[in-house]
Parts: structure tokens; sequence; C-alpha cells
């Protein structure tokens, strides 16, 4: 970034070689006045029914002169604050029409010309960014493949099976282990869900032995009684 030394913070400037003016933000753009020798020596070799590409045009100090010559100009350059100072200058100097102003990369730019040998650049430009738009529109568009999918899965309650009845425990434990080894369960491992799948019966069965030792102690008692 420029440091301005004293002043105010201003970088726009207009200036005039052999009677074409230029708008720049210095601060935005490139801009060398010792090439004013080069620009008008490189522009004096066009002749008026050239059609003169330039792929790294800056503010235009090539394609407006070339233009205001009879050239027709293609003129591109990726840096957005040159493109805007080119489109500004192109009106300045009354050439809008035969100089056509690009933003894009050089690649993309030789590749767009050499797609439209017959002159129609612009015209494919704008359907390419027409295209772009559209396809950018659809795809934020919800998938309705993947809505259905959530649909099915709210409408799943993991308390109930298939046919509406409430699993056993030990089933609901089979779930969380499979639902852990997928990943879905953080809360216990896997090894734990297992050791509580494998201990679950054999509690079953010593609650249910002390069940059984408890109604025969009361059985015994009743005797007693009698």
């Amino acid at each position: 970034d420029m440091e301005v030394v004293a002043g105010e913070k201003l970088f726009e400037t207009e200036i005039s070689q052999h009677g074409v003016r230029f708008r720049l933000d210095f601060s935005q753009v490139y801009w060398n006045s010792r090439l004013e020798g080069e620009h008008n020596r490189l522009v004096s070799t066009f002749s008026p029914s050239d059609v003169v590409v330039d792929i790294m045009a800056g503010i235009g100090p090539f394609a407006v002169p070339a233009a205001l010559k009879g050239c027709k100009v293609y003129a591109n350059d990726l840096n957005p604050a040159s493109a805007k100072y080119l489109n500004l200058n192109i009106q300045l100097n009354r050439v809008s029409g035969r100089v056509l102003p690009f933003n894009m990369d050089g690649r993309q730019f030789v590749q767009l010309l050499l797609a439209t040998p017959e002159g129609s650049a612009v015209e494919l430009l704008a359907a390419q960014q027409h295209m772009d738009q559209t396809t950018q529109a659809v795809r934020q568009q919800p998938d309705p493949c993947h809505h259905q999918q959530q649909l099915v899965q709210s409408s799943q309650q993991p308390g109930l099976q298939a046919n509406g009845q409430t699993p056993s425990p030990q089933q609901q434990l089979q779930r969380k282990c499979s639902d852990s080894v997928n990943g879905s369960e953080q809360t216990a491992t896997h090894q734990q869900l297992q050791q509580q799948l494998h201990q679950q019966p054999q509690q079953q069965g010593k609650q249910q032995s002390q069940q059984q030792d408890q109604q025969q102690r009361k059985q015994q008692q009743r005797r007693q009684q009698q």
C-alpha cells in the first residue's frame, strides 16, 4: 500500500498522452509514464482494419489509442480496478463499441476468443455468465431426495420397533451397540455396551433366583403358622 506523506489521501488522477485521456488510481492499478514512447511506437504499427488482442490491457494505454486509430480491440485485465478504469477511459475517449473490455484470467480470455472465431466473444461471455448464475441458483436449491430422507428418519422413533411395540431392554442395548459401532453413539464405548449386554442376563438370572428363594421362604412360614 502507498503511504501519504503529506496532504489528502487521494491517489486518483488523470493523465494525457498524445491527446488520449487516462484516468487512474495509482494505489490500485499499474502505470508507468516512461512507457509513453513505447505506447505510441506500437500503436503506430497498427492499421485501421486490424483486430488487436490485449491480454493484459491495464487501464488501456494500448487499447484506447488503437481504437482511436480505427482498430477493433479485445482488451482484458484480471485486476478489477484496472477493468474499472479501462471502462472509464473507453467512455472518456468515446471509443465504446471499438474496445470490448473483459475482466477475467488471461488463459480463459484466450480460450474464449479461440472458441469464437467469428467475433462473438462478447455474446458468448454473456451467455456463459448467465449459465454460471443459473447453475449456482440450482445448486442453492434443497435436494428433494435428501429432504425426503430426512422426513423418513424423523418419522422413525428410536423407542419403537417397526411393529410399533416397545423393544426389550436387551434389544435396546443391542441397538446401542450397533449404533456405537457406526459412530452414532458417543456417550458410551462399544466395549462398555457389550459388557452391559453380557451382564444383563446374569443379573436377570440372579433376580429370578432371589425371587424364587423369597417365595419358598414365604411358603415355609405359612406352613409353620398352620
